[in-house]
């Protein structure tokens, strides 16, 4: 009971949050329509532990879509050349970890790290690597306060989805990506 209206609410906290550090520019075209669904493939993931390749994939390639649009039609290739790229190196990375260790983490989450690159790897480098770095932050931080509260092992051997956090952990690398790597990296 609720969860419409506290998603569509989550939907427009997010997308003022992401409308505020954008401002009027072209990655609004993708990033307005990217933020309902990724809210609605948190929700998914969080209750079912599932992200749906029948959502996942049309956005991304949508996305895909439009970036590659307006990156070639405002000049801005090298962005577009940085965020396909972001795409590739965040899918490879999460095809990686779940290669290493497939029962740690589905599919679903290597399919989600295509969007989240792409979108990242266009705001920049450092917003790439604070998103990613952030999603594991969001996720492992509360799970050890848990662990450590509660002094129950098997809670590691129990499944968690991953998707809301890597949502959130783009919205950081969007939002305060760039500032931040800016301070840590120069």
């Amino acid at each position: 009971p609720g969860l419409a209206p506290r998603s569509a609410l989550l939907s427009a906290g997010a997308g003022a949050l992401l409308g505020a550090a954008t401002g009027l520019d072209w990655p609004l075209l993708w990033l307005v329509p990217l933020t309902p669904v990724a809210v609605a493939l948190s929700v998914i993931d969080w209750h079912t532990r599932l992200l749906p390749r029948v959502i996942v994939v049309p956005a991304t390639l949508a996305a895909i879509v439009v970036v590659a649009v307006v990156g070639l039609a405002t000049g801005e290739r090298d962005a577009l050349v940085r965020a396909l790229v972001a795409t590739v190196v965040a899918r490879s990375f999460f095809w990686v970890l779940w290669f290493v260790r497939s029962a740690g983490m589905g599919f679903g989450d290597v399919r989600l790290a295509a969007p989240v690159g792409l979108v990242l790897g266009w705001t920049g480098w450092g917003a790439l690597a604070i998103g990613l770095w952030s999603s594991f932050m969001l996720f492992v931080l509360p799970a050890l306060v848990v662990l450590v509260a509660r002094r129950d092992r098997s809670l590691l051997k129990r499944s968690f989805p991953f998707g809301p956090f890597m949502v959130a952990g783009a919205l950081v690398g969007l939002v305060w990506g760039t500032a931040l790597a800016g301070r840590l990296w120069g």
